[in-house]
Parts: structure tokens; sequence; C-alpha cells
């Protein structure tokens, strides 16, 4: 295993070993208003790619058949890391399928709905106000 394959590896396990047990079972739903989107086109962007690429095995940043992202606080360098070299049943997103501007896109969204988890629904039953 040369150097480069032992630092992603020592990486991802350190990475993962700090998750687990990380946040409650907080669970952030995907409501962000409209307003705000087009407030920050980087996050409209990233919640259109997290929603093609990634909500299918974690569903609004929710655990699914992937572990929940939204109520954990994941370093972007690792969300970068687990998506071009991932473990377990993860599949690989080249930067070919996802390029690196969708993908730093896709951790500003990851970071809003963390950040602003209790606030979502409330900002996007307000919307229209």
């Amino acid at each position: 295993m040369n150097v480069r394959r032992k630092w992603i590896s020592l990486a991802m396990t350190a990475g993962g070993a700090a998750l687990v047990g990380c946040g409650g079972d907080a669970r952030v739903p995907n409501a962000i208003a409209a307003k705000e989107l087009r407030l920050q086109p980087r996050l409209a962007e990233g919640q259109r790619a997290f929603m093609q690429n990634c909500n299918v095995c974690h569903p609004s940043g929710s655990g699914g058949v992937g572990p929940a992202l939204n109520d954990k606080r994941i370093p972007p360098f690792f969300v970068r890391l687990k998506v071009r070299h991932p473990l377990g049943a993860m599949p690989r997103f080249s930067p070919e399928v996802l390029p690196d501007a969708k993908l730093d896109d896709i951790v500003v969204y990851l970071r809003y709905i963390r950040r602003h988890g209790p606030d979502i629904e409330r900002l996007g039953e307000n919307a229209g106000t």
C-alpha cells in the first residue's frame, strides 16, 4: 500500500470514528425557503446537486441506506475525501460525475442544514412573508 493510500485510509478511519456517537438523533428537514435559496445561489446549487447525487441514500440529509449527514459536524475535507474515496457500500463519485464545484456546493448545503436545522421548518413556513 503506497503512502497516499495509507493516509487516505487513516483519515477515513479517524473521521469515521469521530462521527460515531456524534450528535443525537436530531434530524433536519429539507425545507429551505425559496427566498433563502434565491439569496444564496451556491446553497441552491448544493441542494440541487445533493438531490441528484446523494438524496437516494441520505434522504434530506437524514439516515437511510447511508448514515445521517445533517446531525453531525462533518469537516468539509472529510466530505470531499469520502465522496472521492469511499469505503463500504458508498459509491465513488469521480470528478467527471460530480465536478469539484458541485461537490463544494454540496458541502455548503450540508453546512447550512446542520447550522440551521431547528430553524429550517420555521423559515420554510415564513417564506411568503
